[in-house]
């Protein structure tokens, strides 16, 4: 693997882990706003905005469920995998949750095959977050 295949691969995961999932971006978003906010001045709604941010990242597990989801659909096609119905159905079982779901979303997005994705997902699993 060259150098720039290497920062490439660094940067996809990188948006992965950032903002790939919203719940986690939320999270994120919102621990950093307490503690700009703490710097700034002191009071309940920092640490408020803090603590919620940081429940809501651990609670997601800091994007663990959307990277591993996203590096499985990533692998399968660079393996000759195509990303079809057996496989969307593999993933969106019925106790697959949203970071899983978020994951394999985005791996559908960057492959384009997001009309596959979407008939599969209305049709086995009426409770998805849209994703966008």
């Amino acid at each position: 693997m060259t150098l720039i295949d290497k920062v490439k691969n660094t940067l996809d995961n990188l948006e992965v882990k950032l903002i790939g999932n919203r719940l986690t971006a939320l999270g994120y978003s919102l621990a950093l706003g307490g503690l700009v906010g703490e710097g700034l001045n002191s009071n309940n709604l920092n640490y408020s905005l803090f603590a919620t941010g940081l429940i809501l990242s651990l609670a997601t597990s800091t994007t663990a469920g959307t990277i591993k989801a996203y590096r499985k659909a990533k692998t399968h096609v660079r393996n000759g995998g195509e990303l079809n119905e057996n496989f969307f159905e593999e993933v969106l079982n019925e106790n697959s949750l949203y970071c899983t779901r978020q994951g394999l979303y985005l791996a559908v997005r960057k492959y384009g095959e997001i009309e596959k994705f979407n008939l599969v997902a209305k049709q086995k699993r009426a409770d998805l977050i849209p994703n966008f």
